[in-house]
This record gives structure tokens, sequence and C-alpha cells, in this order.
């Protein structure tokens, strides 16, 4: 029974001979070797790990900043409708503006001019104000709100009011600057 014993515990230097005891072998040969590549694999993985979070922080930072300024450019909107600004107006729009009507930028500020010239206030009020970013073009948003424009003539205590559902397009050229670059749906150019 001892001598039985004594050689299943010998040490045996003979090489293994399963395939399993040649892997182990085969491992603890190259154990440097190949920690050394497993490290640099996961410091590459986290490396890549790092860039693309730092990718999806600055796309996010510049979708804040591209969405401040299309909140901007209806701002700059409102304010130069209610001060009765034309120029400034279709400054706002992009050089290649369309409407489904077939409404050109001349004929915008024509009737704006005519608009401003009868009314002595312009109120320009929007509500359910939606800005929804476009899947095919990261600079390129649709924007949609319902719009309420208000015209007094003092002189003869009239007001008039013209209610709309507006849908835009907008870009955001790449100083952040936006742009209305056409509008899909409604009618809010002119008060008649």
């Amino acid at each position: 029974y001892l001598r039985d014993k004594r050689s299943a515990l010998r040490t045996i230097l003979e090489p293994p001979t399963n395939q399993t005891a040649v892997r182990l072998d085969d491992l603890i040969l190259r154990y440097r070797e190949l920690l050394t590549k497993w490290q640099k694999a996961q410091e590459e993985a986290m490396r890549l790990y790092e860039e693309q979070k730092r990718k999806e922080e600055e796309q996010k930072k510049r979708a804040e900043m591209s969405i401040n300024a299309v909140k901007e450019l209806y701002a700059k909107f409102k304010n130069a409708y209610e001060s009765k600004n034309d120029a400034l107006l279709v400054s706002l729009l992009s050089k290649n503006w369309s409407a489904t009507d077939g409404t050109t930028i001349s004929e915008i500020q024509r009737n704006l001019r005519n608009s401003f010239r009868v009314f002595d206030e312009m109120r320009w009020d929007i509500q359910n104000f939606h800005i929804q970013p476009h899947a095919d073009d990261p600079n390129s948003y649709q924007v949609s709100y319902d719009l309420t424009i208000t015209g007094r003539i003092y002189k003869r205590n009239i007001k008039h009011e013209e209610k709309s559902k507006v849908v835009e397009k907008v870009i955001v050229d790449k100083n952040g600057k936006a742009y209305i670059d056409s509008t899909i749906e409604g009618r809010f150019w002119t008060i008649n």
C-alpha cells in the first residue's frame, strides 16, 4: 500500500500527455507573455471605452448648445416681430428657406412691412413649443408650436388675432447659429 502511495505522490518529470495538462503546462510556461497581452488588451478596451464616453459627452454638449441656439432663434424672432423689424426677421431665415405654399423671402418681407405699417402694436406668442432632432442630420431640428399673432390699431380700437399651428425645419450651422430652413406647416407671416 505504501509503495503504491509513494509512487503516486512522486514528482514526475515526464511531459504531460492529455490536452488539459498540455494547455495548463503551456499557460504556466507562457504566463508572463499572456498576462502582458491581456493587460494590453484591457488597457486598449479601457481607452476605447473612455474615448467613446468622451465622444458621447461632446455630442450631448453640442446637442444642448444647438437646442439653446434654436430657443435663442425663436426669442430673437419674437423680439424682431414685436419691434416690427422685418430685416432682422428675414435674416433669421436660411438663404435656402422654403415654404410649402410657395411663399418667397421677398414676399415675406413685403407682407411683414405692410402689416407693420398697418398695426400700431404686434404680439407674437407661442405655446406648446417642441424641438425634435432629425435622426438623419445632427444639425437639423423639427420645431413645432402653436402661434397666436395679435395686431392692434389704437385709433380705431381694433384688435386682430390669428392662430396657427406651425412646423418648421431649423438648421444649426458650424458656428452654432440657428436659422429657419423651411416652414413645413402653418401660415403666420401676414395678418390680413
